[in-house]
């Protein structure tokens, strides 16, 4: 059982950002004579290859909803940087757009993280 949690924390620490971390570390021991060590090195394996492809682009963890949620906020930023008054309307549309999307995503990550919580 432990092995499985260890498994599992592993799993959440490659789909969450962390601005010190230096890839996903080494791989975890399996005891190889369970049943379930195979598919667990297995999806290990793919995990692995998912950070290796992430990676290379230089995004933000796994979990897609951090990759949107850095897309979207850098769009706003650049808005914001590049701002001068009054605004173009069709400017302002789309990010009015964007910031409904952003706040689509927060909800979604509010509703999906809630069981986690304590």
């Amino acid at each position: 059982m432990s092995t499985v949690l260890v498994f599992v924390m592993w799993t959440l620490a490659a789909a969450i950002p962390c601005q010190e971390r230096n890839g996903l570390g080494t791989h975890l021991p399996f005891p190889r004579q369970l049943s379930w060590a195979q598919p667990m090195i297995s999806l290990q394996e793919k995990i692995a290859e998912e950070w290796k492809k992430k990676e290379k682009k230089g995004s933000v963890g796994l979990l897609e909803e951090m990759q949107k949620i850095e897309k979207v906020g850098q769009l706003l930023i650049d808005f914001a940087e590049s701002f001068q008054f009054p605004g173009e309307s069709e400017r302002l549309e789309e990010i009015r757009g964007h910031v409904e999307e952003l706040a689509d995503i927060c909800r979604k990550m509010d509703e999906g993280l809630e069981p986690l919580q304590l």
